[in-house]
């Protein structure tokens, strides 16, 4: 019966067809996955930069050594404090070239304004992009007329050693603890 109603589709069946049709389907499926990565990512970061910020803006003067010892090539003097205000920075409208920076801390006239790179994955942090925030940030002190300012770069997944000599030598810090990435009190540590 299967047969008599089929027979047509059965004989006529190309194998091609159907491979033709599971690849389709899968490079679609993949398309997803890829799109819901870089969604997840940028979510992902965005909620680091909003940690960091929290941080800044709350904890960081108050810990000073804690956070202090979170980071590499500080300069000697350097102190964390309250700063003015603690924001992600969008160059302003028509500015040429546009950029954004994850986080700037103003900070009063004689302390350390703060620039910083966030990364929140598992990649390492190369020397490109380290080359690329030194722009971005060159650009942002002169809008925002900064003259003194530490450049920050934060990265999860740790940093490529000529990348590290790169930082030391533009006098950039660095982290890569975790520390940054929770919320700080006096009676508790809370993984956010």
């Amino acid at each position: 019966m299967f047969r008599g109603v089929y027979a047509d589709e059965i004989e006529n069946f190309d194998p091609k067809e159907i491979t033709n049709e599971y690849k389709a389907s899968s490079e679609k499926l993949l398309k997803q996955i890829k799109q819901l990565r870089g969604e997840y990512g940028r979510y992902k970061g965005a909620f680091a930069e909003f940690v960091i910020i929290q941080n800044l803006d709350h904890e960081a003067y108050k810990n000073n050594e804690l956070f202090k010892s979170t980071m590499q090539n500080l300069p000697d003097a350097f102190e964390f404090t309250e700063y003015e205000r603690v924001w992600s920075y969008n160059s302003p409208p028509l500015h040429e070239p546009e950029f954004q920076v994850d986080i700037f801390a103003r900070a009063s006239e004689n302390q350390y304004s703060l620039i910083w790179e966030v990364k929140n994955r598992k990649a390492k942090f190369a020397v490109k992009e380290a080359e690329h925030f030194i722009k971005k940030a060159d650009e942002l002190m002169k809008i925002e007329n900064i003259g003194k300012a530490v450049l920050i770069v934060f990265s999860a997944g740790g940093f490529f050693k000529n990348t590290l000599d790169y930082l030391e030598k533009h006098e950039i810090a660095w982290a890569s603890d975790r520390k940054w990435l929770e919320k700080t009190s006096k009676t508790e540590r809370k993984v956010l």
